[in-house]
């Protein structure tokens, strides 16, 4: 398990971390998933199926995954359901620009659940080609939104008839919301629509408070996505977004509540400022210099 280093990009917290580590190991009692269920879109990627590894690990009963390609679902439920025969691992294929074929599949596994599910993560994303906006194919750069936010949409929908009154909703995020688009030049559609997707998920907390969601940058992971844009050399393992999530879902981290967060922070030191973070518009997107209307 990595122990902390220091943070590569400006932060507020000085503990930074590329790795799992003991306050967030899916073994912690503390953190137990026992009895409890999960979907997971984009299960079958690398971080979706570090996901369903920690939430294993935490002793979850049932995890649906959720993804388009049925060969890439089957060998990661093989994978799992033979290394945590605790578990019932559920693959669904899906679509999540098609309402009809998420609602489908989120069907199918709550009734092999058999009850209400507990947690919901958003995982699947769609990068467009790099290209600057003048040179983008505009179909390619559209469906970028057809994922990320029509997507999100699609599966929030599914997702709240099956899903518990109280659930824990995760969505999977992207640093690329946060820096200057010099940084990640020729990504416009990727992090715009990144950036949309949080407000989708601001309104599902302000409609439904019962919900506890929280959005995550999940670190920079050697991925699909990662080799396709290349903006950033991966420097974070797929076990640190894990066990993030395992720990984001758990009583520990209640004052997340409609926040976002960095998986690379120090939960400790987010933990001695729980108060601050909770009664205060930290970490939520807003426009700087404009006070916050409540």
């Amino acid at each position: 398990m990595g122990d902390a280093a220091a943070s590569p990009f400006p932060s507020p917290f000085k503990g930074w971390h590329n790795d799992t580590y003991q306050r967030i190991d899916p073994s912690r009692p503390e953190l137990s998933l026992e009895g409890k269920t999960a979907i997971v879109t984009g299960g079958a990627g690398a971080i979706g199926s570090a996901i369903v590894n920690a939430f294993a690990k935490a002793g979850i009963s049932l995890v649906g995954i959720v993804g388009r390609t049925q060969e890439t679902l089957d060998a990661t439920k093989a994978k799992f359901e033979s290394q945590y025969p605790n578990t019932k691992i559920v693959a669904a294929t899906a679509d999540t620009a098609s309402l009809s074929s998420v609602e489908a599949a989120f069907k199918l596994i709550q009734q092999q659940a058999k009850n209400p599910i507990d947690i919901f993560v958003h995982n699947a994303g769609h990068l467009a080609e790099p290209a600057t906006i003048i040179s983008s194919d505009p179909k390619e750069w559209w469906t970028s939104f057809e994922v990320n936010i029509l997507g999100a949409f699609h599966s929030v929908r599914a997702f709240i008839p099956v899903g518990s009154p109280t659930a824990t909703i995760i969505n999977v995020s992207t640093a690329g919301t946060h820096v200057p688009a010099a940084i990640v030049a020729d990504l416009s559609a990727y992090t715009a629509s990144k950036l949309g997707a949080l407000k989708v998920f601001e309104f599902v907390q302000s409609e439904h408070p019962d919900l506890h969601v929280v959005n995550i940058q999940p670190g920079i992971i050697l991925s699909d996505i990662n080799v396709k844009h290349g903006a950033m050399t991966p420097m974070d393992t797929p076990d640190l977004p894990g066990s993030f999530t395992v720990w984001a879902c758990s009583p520990e981290a209640k004052f997340l509540k409609n926040k976002f967060v960095w998986a690379n922070w120090d939960v400790d030191e987010m933990k001695a400022k729980a108060g601050e973070i909770e009664n205060s518009p930290a970490f939520t997107m807003g426009l700087l210099g404009w006070p916050v209307l409540s």
